[in-house]
């Protein structure tokens, strides 16, 4: 993992071991297709209990996908929404951020792969 970008450049190979090249590209293309409607529920629902189902299913993918940035985030937003804390903006623009660079890198996954 690259501790400056939160992504472990490495688990696009495991995830070819495990299940082939089929799972990788099926797994990359709902993260990238999903993870923009999950960061839009988590702007605007009032309700902790949301978030914290939302976030603890957000940050297995993250870390599946090699998010792990992304992941720590989600599992902050999840620890927070048990106390019954919304999000705050700091903590939905980093993870918004994270998304930015683990997209860019997702897609060139996705470039690289037969």
């Amino acid at each position: 993992m690259s501790a400056a970008d939160g992504i472990d450049r490495d688990a696009p190979a495991r995830l070819r071991r495990q299940g082939g090249e089929t799972l990788l590209r099926d797994l990359v293309r709902s993260f990238l297709t999903r993870t923009p409607e999950r960061l839009a529920t988590l702007r605007t629902t009032r309700s902790p209990r949301v978030v914290e189902e939302l976030a603890h299913t957000f940050k297995t993918s993250c870390r599946i996908i090699g998010a792990l940035g992304m992941g720590d985030l989600c599992e902050a937003l999840e620890l927070d929404a048990e106390q019954g804390q919304l999000p705050d903006a700091a903590r939905l623009a980093a993870l918004e951020d994270a998304f930015a660079r683990v997209h860019a890198w997702l897609t060139d996954v996705q470039r690289a792969s037969p």
